[in-house]
């Protein structure tokens, strides 16, 4: 990386100086070189995290939808198919419940206008399958509210065929909310990665090892929420690397290498390890000792 001297326009043409003394402060810069490497560093991070939030978003999505539409039908929120707790003759919804209905109203909307401008067909109905795609990620911390959680409604029969894992309580009310708290702190954090805030900001947060260890409690967040619903998807994310790259991306070590602090290893290749080495494709190499590990050998 390209030393950045202060005042630098192309500093402030990527970020503001503002936003990058955040970074000064935190990962202890002493140049702007090793700030703007841990602004990269934060980029690649939510690159990282991308994968995983997507995966917990998809499957809680996927799991509701396919335990309750047996039951319930297609659009299994539309009219009176979802009973709820403080249902009065009269009187108007709960939060919960309103906002479960504005939202899935807002994914039909948006279903249907894609479905007309793709295929030029005015008054397309989109697919049930359609209109659960475009539902917004607060969708499902709603329909986890205690509010469904009574003898008329969904979850005392349909809970467990959503959570598949180990439950953190035998308690159908614990386990709930356990699970709705996860979804609405991974949304929170999900649009902090999303638009590539610094996703290691939060408060107590004082230091590199502080952001380290704030950012992989996320990951453990995410990845135990997974293992709650499928453990078999958590198990993917696993052995495919994703849940490994996110941690190691999420780490000190991973930080100072972008802030160009890190000796690089000097080593020179010879036989087949020569084929490892592209200018314009990354390598995957087996490496054997007691253990047989896959390692990627990419040019940056």
């Amino acid at each position: 990386m390209l030393f950045v001297p202060a005042n630098s326009p192309v500093i402030d043409g990527v970020i503001t100086r503002e936003r990058l003394n955040s970074y000064v402060s935190v990962f202890g810069c002493t140049n702007d070189d090793q700030a703007m490497g841990a602004y990269y560093w934060n980029i690649a991070l939510c690159s990282a995290l991308y994968n995983l939030i997507t995966a917990a978003e998809v499957t809680v999505r996927n799991s509701v939808d396919v335990a309750l539409q047996p039951a319930l039908g297609t659009r299994w929120w539309s009219g009176s198919k979802l009973h709820y707790k403080s249902y009065a003759a009269g009187a108007s919804a709960p939060d919960p419940v309103k906002k479960l209905k504005d939202n899935f109203a807002s994914a039909h909307r948006s279903a249907k206008k894609e479905k007309e401008k793709r295929y030029g067909i005015i008054g397309a109905t989109p697919s049930h399958h359609e209109v659960i795609a475009k539902t917004d990620f607060s969708t499902w911390e709603y329909i986890l509210d205690e509010e469904f959680l009574c003898p008329v409604s969904i979850w005392p029969k349909h809970l467990r065929k959503v959570f598949r894992g180990t439950w953190p309580s035998p308690s159908d009310k614990v386990t709930l909310r356990t699970a709705r708290e996860a979804v609405a702190d991974i949304r929170l954090f999900r649009n902090r990665v999303h638009h590539n805030e610094p996703a290691w900001k939060a408060h107590g947060v004082l230091n590199a090892e502080d952001a380290v260890q704030y950012v992989q409690g996320k990951i453990l967040k995410i990845f135990n929420f997974i293992e709650l619903i499928e453990p078999s998807k958590a198990d993917v994310l696993r052995r495919s690397g994703v849940l490994a790259h996110a941690n190691r991306i999420a780490s000190v070590a991973e930080i100072r290498r972008y802030q160009k602090q890190s000796a690089p290893l000097n080593i020179k290749p010879k036989g087949k390890m020569m084929k490892l080495f592209s200018d314009d494709e990354a390598t995957v190499a087996v490496v054997r000792g007691r253990t047989k590990r896959l390692f990627i050998v990419q040019p940056l």
